[in-house]
């Protein structure tokens, strides 16, 4: 089938599907002809016996013929015909349905790859459609693929001059082994699946099709396709630093994907759903884990919050499913892992308690260092992949296919593909695996197929394994819920919604606490009884929770806590202060956390009035790299990502952290700024460079600025419960 006429070809057998039964009369204006088949008088008649309107049909016929038959009002047909073509669509609705069932049970003991047509690509909109030209009866609906199920490096955007979207991937992409390197190679990727043909061939094989003559249809595609100019697929290259492989495509109507099926449950049935596609022989893109990272990854949560607790061991019983969730939508979120090619996976004899796979592979120290992989190993998901493999003869591609014998398109290989998570190291071996090779640990969650290859647990087999870190706030939320047991009484009664235990962790002086308002002085803001009581609220208590519609002024209200803290603060510092009123480190601080920059930097702004408080603004090292940049270990230098939430607000550059440290009277500005010279000049460092211009355990650099600044504002992500 030529791939362009795919669109055609669906839009066609939409239009038939409008089709319903109804009644006609006498007479030019109202003919009861076929369209498709373009003749003027047609009927669909089939054996009586079958459905209640064939006897209608069959007694017409009769009736017109002059031998009986019962006669029937225009009315009682016009009736008749309705209620057929309604139970016939529901009839037609449920075989495809019955047909998507049984192809999904077969791909879930056995995904295959299969070659699909994308037959709707339109700017704007939020995925493109598939339509597998092999199972037009299995799947006769266009399969839609998400774009955002893809990670792309940015949004697709439309061609200059034609139809199609421009997609693009940034990965990093690593082999292991030295002497193969990774795939796909720099350059252009030719289309391996489809070629171009010349007018008089294809009208051979249009005509050996229309006869059915499917062998000798076969022969000519063999001897002639294969010389025929294939057409550019993929651009890869590699970015300038080295660490990251570009990839871009052009997508448009007409072309020609690979994609492996499989099956997953919508609505608690199993249906066929894409898995993986090939965008490049070497790089392709698991959508399973994108889609469903808890399906893949960690299973269900079965138990919903609840506002008491009756000890720790309940709490953590349903509040860890819900953080291993969030951990792992987290870590396909980031679109931060790390792809390593030609990797060798050992796997134990003995499996898990539940019976999955378990194993372990090996990565030197020295291929973690140049290339920069200093995630933390012990805290990953994992997507292992073992591609090419061939289908068995009894898989779902030896049914027959709607082109007909001797003409299935789909390539008859399949993907191995698999999620888990790895393990935390042996702890004897945690001191020396700065330089030791790293062994780490891994057992697999869930599986695309039932069963296990031969090939899978072949010695020497070399696998491709996609790395997904958690993410840190992840990390420090799944430790909090373990550690509640741990933590101080006023923590673990809060958590499991019982009463705070007495006396107050905090004594606020009572004259602060007798106020009846608490506007500040010579401030513009004037708050209302029912921010005084919050603010008074907050001062009294060890917790506060304050919450509200946007407008309230729920912002206002934190800048007058921070003001009356301060105050507190100022009262309660020991005799033998700095005499300037500095105060010392160690001292009493605020610090103000926030959900996103921006909340954080409105507050900062409001600040900059009341320069009494100090305040200090401290970003992520993301943010600060976006103007800064900082070159991770290893000889090729990985710039960090910008941030999410764009870069650093310029106004409040005078309260900055990373503005301040390059600034006087700090005693390491001159080596910062003489270091950001070196770095903005393509220079290259090594990790015994980067000691000793103390970016690396230089914590003395930052701590001398933050002196002195009894308010610290900071970006913070917050756990919901």
């Amino acid at each position: 089938m030529h791939p362009f006429l795919a669109p055609a070809s669906r839009d066609l057998r939409k239009a038939l599907e409008r089709s319903a039964f109804g009644r006609c009369t006498w007479g030019h204006q109202q003919q009861g002809g076929h369209y498709s088949l373009q003749v003027e008088w047609y009927t669909w008649a089939t054996s009586p016996i079958r459905r209640y309107l064939d006897v209608v049909l069959q007694r017409q016929i009769l009736l017109a013929l002059g031998h009986g038959g019962s006669a029937y009002s225009a009315r009682d047909i016009d009736g008749l015909c309705q209620g057929f073509s309604l139970q016939h669509a529901l009839a037609q609705s449920y075989q495809r349905r019955a047909h998507s069932l049984h192809l999904a049970v077969q791909l879930k003991a056995q995904p295959l790859d299969k070659l699909g047509f994308v037959v709707d690509v339109e700017a704007g909109s939020r995925c493109f459609r598939l339509q597998f030209p092999s199972n037009r009866e299995t799947l006769p609906d266009p399969c839609p693929v998400p774009y955002s199920s893809l990670q792309l490096a940015e949004h697709p955007h439309a061609l200059a001059g034609r139809p199609g979207l421009q997609l693009l991937w940034r990965r990093r992409v690593y082999s292991v082994q030295g002497s193969s390197p990774p795939l796909p190679l720099p350059g252009t990727v030719l289309d391996p699946h489809t070629c171009g043909v010349q007018t008089a061939l294809w009208k051979q094989l249009l005509a050996l099709v229309e006869l059915q003559r499917w062998p000798e249809a076969a022969a000519l595609i063999q001897e002639k396709g294969g010389a025929s100019p294939r057409r550019g697929l993929v651009q890869v290259q590699r970015s300038r630093c080295g660490h990251f492989l570009e990839v871009a495509r052009e997508l448009g109507s007409g072309d020609t994907l690979q994609v492996q099926l499989g099956a997953s449950l919508q609505h608690g049935f199993l249906v066929p759903s894409p898995q993986l596609w090939t965008v490049a022989p070497g790089f392709s893109l698991c959508l399973e884990h994108v889609e469903r990272p808890g399906d893949c990854f960690l299973g269900h949560v079965y138990q919903a919050p609840r506002d008491r607790y009756r000890d720790v061991d309940e709490y953590a019983c349903v509040w860890e499913p819900f953080c291993a969730l969030e951990s792992a939508t987290g870590a396909v979120a980031e679109n931060d892992s790390v792809t390593l090619q030609h990797l060798s996976v050992s796997w134990d004899v003995s499996r898990m308690p539940q019976g999955q796979l378990q194993g372990a592979f090996r990565l030197e120290a020295a291929f973690l260092e140049e290339n920069c992989v200093d995630m933390n190993l012990s805290c990953c998901y994992l997507c292992i992949r073992l591609e090419g493999l061939p289908a068995p003869t009894a898989s779902p591609r030896s049914g027959p296919s709607s082109l007909g014998p001797g003409l299935s398109v789909d390539p008859g290989t399949y993907t191995w593909v698999a999620h888990g998570q790895t393990e935390d190291w042996d702890q004897e071996r945690r001191a020396d695996r700065q330089e030791a090779p790293r062994q780490v640990h891994l057992f697999i969650h869930h599986m695309g197929m039932e069963k296990v290859p031969e090939e899978v647990l072949r010695p020497g087999t070399l696998f491709t394994v996609e790395l997904l870190p958690k993410q840190l706030p992840d990390l420090r939320k799944e430790e909090a819920v373990r550690g509640l047991e741990e933590a101080s009484p006023l923590v673990t009664s809060i958590a499991l919604g019982q009463p705070v235990p007495q006396p107050l962790c905090r004594v606020i002086p009572s004259r602060f606490l007798k106020r009846q308002t608490y506007d500040i002085p010579g401030g513009r803001h004037k708050l209302n009884p029912s921010q005084n009581r919050a603010v008074r609220e907050a001062l009294e208590k060890p917790l506060t929770v304050i919450q509200g519609p946007p407008g309230t002024g729920k912002t206002i209200v934190g800048l007058h806590i921070i003001f009356w803290f301060h105050k507190s603060n100022q009262e309660q510092v020991q005799p033998g202060g700095s005499p300037d009123g500095e105060t010392q480190l160690g001292g009493p601080c605020i610090l103000y956390c926030g959900p996103s920059n921006k909340s954080v930097d409105v507050l900062a702004e409001l600040l900059l009035r009341r320069m009494e408080l100090k305040p200090l603004r401290v970003y992520s090292e993301q943010a600060e790299a976006s103007e800064f940049p900082v070159p991770r270990l290893g000889s090729r230098k990985l710039l960090r990502r910008n941030p999410r939430e764009g870069r650093p607000n310029q106004s409040l550059r005078t309260i900055t952290l990373h503005h301040r440290i390059r600034q006087a009277p700090n005693p390491y500005s001159s080596e910062i700024k003489a270091f950001d010279t070196r770095l903005q000049s393509g220079e290259l460092f090594s990790r015994e460079d980067l000691v000793q211009e103390g970016l690396v355990g230089g914590s003395e650099v930052r701590a001398g600025p933050a002196r002195g600044h009894p308010l610290h504002l900071l970006l913070c992500s917050l756990h919901p419960c």
